[in-house]
């Protein structure tokens, strides 16, 4: 592939200012994030792929977290990075390394999984802690090259466009027709997932049709066979989309989706009958490859988050019951701390670590070859991240709302209208009802119930391989990623149009 020209200038334009605002989250707590970013921060191997260490900062408020990337180096990571996503090999080699400490991480938390913890030793406790660790910040550090794909995206999508009318007869349009030729076809825990659960639909059927309440204990009487294979299912991919924090898979969760699987037989068109019709260049079928190669790794990565935190809650929670802490209070702890408790080496009273839940701050600032972690508790916290922030340039600040309509990027074209709700977290997903419009910072797969009822997505955040670009191209709904407001321009219950053929939101 010839890497376009101008791909300095596109990363100068995706990336501006001082600190590139990356994502805001609820329910996002210290430890398990900064278990990845904090060993990225000063990870030889991180400077080895990217050409430099990469500064953060993240922000936590009342179990919300807002994350920042240091921009002068996060600009040179992508530069770095590039070059290599255009060699379809390189992009292969990347993934590779991505799948084996992905793979190493998922072995070793697996001493953790559903096991009974309470006969360990704290030393023994700590030492599987430790052996989780490095390789699960080795696949977040092998895996932050997703992060840096801003000038493939536009690549692709400006390659698409040039065979509109080609597509036309296909009966797709181009964000359609890029959906397709972007999805991978590596098999994740995520695809597996919802395999299983249209087969349990499928195989099902006339039988759930029959029961008289749709309960689990209806089913559990009357369907000993459902009840089986609701339990396996469970046993197998309960913790799939546990995110940071779960909850795991309900055997609810699972009856619902069996029984409002959605039964219509979406056309599917081949990548091959796409290429055919529009005859792509060498050059255009290998970005294409690269970017469903992108896909991939970005949905093997958070696989590997979702299991990792599944079984480090059972140790998060055997480390409370010891010292008398809650699983959130254990979570408000820096890593050092935890460590330091289990060695009997620390104690960290309530006061504390509410401080740390009202406000906390870490940054990594890289000095040469050195990065040096800081970190603000409190009333200091936040008035240091004022104190930062407070001189925003016009460029790093939230783009203003224009009359009742804000813009982004088209993920998944067409138009509904529906009723607005805003999902910050899981708890707020039974909030969106049968074609609702979902409004959130970003998707994860457990927000997977309230997506298949929902008529649109729309999302502050994410690019074309972001979770809500590929499940609502899956899905085919309408999806408006990118807007950096929608959650503020938003409230529950406005009535809005999702316009995904010109990339608005409006009011209505």
């Amino acid at each position: 592939m010839k890497l376009p020209g101008d791909y300095k200038q596109t990363i100068e334009e995706a990336i501006r200012g001082d600190w590139y605002f990356l994502t805001k989250r609820a329910d996002i707590f210290i430890l398990p994030v900064w278990l990845k970013v904090g060993f990225s921060s000063r990870s030889r191997e991180c400077h080895e792929v990217f050409g430099t260490n990469i500064s953060w900062l993240l922000y936590w408020q009342n179990n919300e977290i807002e994350l920042y990337l240091h921009a002068p180096e996060y600009r040179k990571a992508i530069l770095n990075v590039t070059p290599r996503l255009y060699s379809l090999a390189g992009v292969k080699k990347q993934t590779q390394r991505l799948f084996a400490y992905c793979e190493d991480a998922t072995k070793r938390a697996t001493a953790f999984y559903d096991r009974d913890l309470s006969t360990y030793s704290n030393e023994k406790l700590l030492k599987l802690y430790k052996t989780i660790i490095e390789p699960y910040g080795l696949s977040f550090v092998n895996g932050f090259f997703t992060w840096c794909s801003q000038v493939l995206q536009k690549q692709v999508r400006s390659a698409i466009s040039n065979y509109e009318k080609k597509l036309e007869k296909l009966g797709l349009t181009k964000d359609e027709a890029l959906g397709v030729l972007i999805n991978f076809e590596e098999i994740t825990y995520y695809k597996q997932k919802e395999k299983a659960l249209d087969e349990l639909a499928k195989a099902f059927s006339e039988e759930v049709a029959q029961l008289p309440k749709l309960t689990a204990n209806a089913v559990r009487r009357q369907s000993r066979p459902l009840d089986k294979k609701i339990k396996s299912f469970l046993s197998k991919y309960k913790w799939v989309g546990f995110d940071y924090n779960g909850p795991v898979i309900t055997y609810e969760e699972v009856l619902k989706s069996v029984v409002q699987r959605d039964e219509k037989d979406h056309k599917k068109i081949a990548k091959s009958a796409i290429i055919s019709a529009c005859k792509f260049s060498p050059t255009e079928i290998e970005a294409f490859k690269a970017m469903s190669l992108v896909s991939y790794a970005k949905d093997l990565r958070n696989q590997t988050d979702d299991y990792l935190h599944y079984c480090l809650d059972s140790f998060f929670k055997e480390v409370g019951r010891r010292f008398g802490l809650t699983l959130s209070e254990v979570k408000y702890l820096w890593p050092e701390e935890l460590v330091a408790l289990l060695k009997g080496e620390g104690r960290y009273p309530r006061k504390y670590i509410n401080q740390k839940k009202e406000h906390s701050m870490v940054i990594s600032l890289l000095d040469g070859d050195v990065t040096h972690i800081y970190r603000y508790v409190g009333q200091e916290a936040k008035d240091l991240k004022e104190k930062i922030f407070s001189a925003k340039s016009a460029d790093e600040k939230e783009p203003p709302v224009v009359r009742q309509e804000i813009k982004g990027m088209v993920a998944s074209p067409g138009k509904v209208k529906g009723r607005a709700r805003i999902v910050l977290s899981y708890r707020d997903i039974n909030k969106v009802g049968q074609g609702d419009i979902l409004v959130a910072y970003m998707t994860s797969p457990r927000f997977m119930p309230a997506i298949v009822r929902c008529g649109a997505i729309v999302t502050n955040d994410g690019g074309l391989t972001c979770h809500a670009a590929i499940i609502a191209r899956e899905l085919k709904k309408p999806c408006v990623i990118g807007t950096k407001v929608a959650t503020k321009f938003l409230k529950d219950g406005d009535m809005v149009e999702v316009d995904a053929e010109a990339g608005i939101v409006r009011k209505i």
